[in-house]
């Protein structure tokens, strides 16, 4: 109960006005890739629909490089809502109806019937956005280095503490320099709030940006000039594990200059 009570404390102080970003798992077989990308093609007139009425933010399709076979998944959704509240209310029929005007009920579930049989959506999960660089992209990053943590029990401000208070800035002057596109720090909102409960998410439009980027002790110095970058290292290593990090590669969006 006490880990559970933590983490909706630190998700709670941020809730009001933040984004909340909902990832779809997915296992796509390789000889159902042509008719998945078919069916997202069919759902970016949903999404496109969904931002011009307000209830949505972004909608992107990222592929997992490097997996195979034995991996859980290998796409993911993610969708940006203002709210839970927009969340709840973001999907109707009559959506789809203005989505595929000119098209019959009948022909418009025979479409939908198609999104199944294409995919297996392995688990959805809501995440709350907790902190960025304020400095924002123009166009969806291309890559992004997608990192899963997991923080012991009773260390969940701690561990925010430090992304918000010393790991942001320094992502920000990366920003600057332009060594990266942007960073963000999201938490888990239910589900399994035992492991994995964060996720920082390194933005990137190129390979070459990543190659290009800034020493991270030379940025460390540059904005915290007064602290120590080993006992901060130190600090950051006790206050959580990093489980897991994977390189996600957008396929496709759907965003307001759209």
């Amino acid at each position: 109960m006490k880990v559970i009570i933590g983490f909706v404390f630190v998700i709670s102080s941020f809730l009001n006005a933040q984004t909340i970003g909902v990832v779809d798992f997915m296992k796509v077989e390789p000889e159902n890739t042509q008719a998945y990308m078919e069916v997202e093609k069919m759902w970016k007139n949903i999404h496109q629909t969904r931002l011009k009425k307000g209830l949505i933010k972004f909608w992107g399709l990222y592929g997992i490089m490097f997996s195979g076979a034995n991996n859980e998944y290998n796409y993911v959704t993610v969708t940006h809502y203002n709210s839970m509240k927009d969340f709840d209310n973001s999907y109707s029929n009559e959506i789809n109806q203005e989505a595929f005007s000119g098209k019959s009920q009948r022909e418009i579930n025979r479409m939908m019937d198609k999104t199944g049989p294409s995919r297996t959506l392995v688990r959805s999960q809501p995440f709350n956005l907790l902190s960025r660089t304020e400095t924002l992209p123009s166009e969806p990053t291309s890559i992004l280095l997608v990192n899963f943590m997991t923080v012991e029990p009773g260390g969940n401000s701690d561990y925010v503490d430090l992304e918000r208070e010393i790991y942001k800035d320094v992502h920000e002057e990366s920003v600057k320099q332009g060594g990266r596109s942007g960073w963000s720090v999201w938490g888990k909102i239910g589900g399994d709030l035992t492991s994995r409960q964060f996720v920082t998410v390194d933005s990137y439009s190129s390979w070459d940006q990543i190659d290009q980027e800034s020493n991270f002790g030379d940025l460390f110095k540059k904005v915290h000039p007064d602290k120590n970058m080993e006992e901060v290292s130190d600090k950051t290593i006790k206050s959580r594990i990093l489980e897991k990090r994977e390189i996600w590669r957008l396929i496709d969006s759907v965003r307001p200059s759209n």
